[in-house]
């Protein structure tokens, strides 16, 4: 019930706050996420979507959001390719709440409208939950390019540094690359 979600919530915050890893709190955090929208679906098949609630609902799906990108600016610092993977999940998570709050959100529209037989103005009660989820979207999606970037950045370094293991070369920083192709080359002939 209504009374009771304050205490709801402050328990969920407990059991955030004990959890260790980050990776173990950003799955939690992803999990509430989930369940505030759907509790919004269900508030509005039931026709009981206020202001009130949403404005409630909406501070609690941002709060869990922050949590996430909180954790996994952590995890960024020590492995970028889970943090990235992190960032697909949560915008993933949204983009599909999203889509299924609206789409339940015109069902049911649809449906009292037709029950009623008339002509109503549609309730755009959803509108801040909406679009507080296309808001952080945005925020993930720029986080999702540095991510990548450096995830790419990673992986050339990676590639660069089994190079210089597999044909025992080094090439030192700010170096005329020519004569170190060239050797690579001369090896790369004679093991053939």
């Amino acid at each position: 019930g209504e009374l009771l979600y304050p205490v709801k919530i402050a328990s969920e915050k407990v059991k955030h706050a004990s959890i260790k890893t980050p990776e173990a709190k950003i799955n939690y955090s992803l999990a509430l996420v989930e369940k505030r929208y759907n509790e919004t679906n269900t508030l509005i098949a039931e026709h009981s979507l206020d202001q009130g609630k949403e404005t409630k609902i909406t501070k609690n799906i941002q709060s869990n959001i922050t949590d996430i990108q909180h954790e996994n600016d952590k995890i960024a610092k020590t492995n970028p390719a889970i943090a990235l993977s992190n960032n697909s999940k949560l915008a993933q998570t949204l983009k599909t709440n999203t889509q299924v709050l609206l789409a339940v959100s015109e069902k049911n529209q649809n449906s009292t409208l037709s029950a009623k037989n008339t002509v109503a103005k549609v309730n755009n009660t959803h509108a801040k939950i909406v679009l507080a989820a296309y808001e952080s979207a945005a925020k993930i999606s720029m986080k999702t390019e540095q991510l990548q970037e450096i995830v790419l950045s990673d992986n050339d370094i990676v590639t660069i540094k089994t190079a210089e293991k597999k044909y025992d070369i080094i090439v030192p920083p700010q170096t005329d690359v020519q004569p170190v192709i060239e050797k690579t080359i001369e090896i790369t002939t004679e093991k053939k």
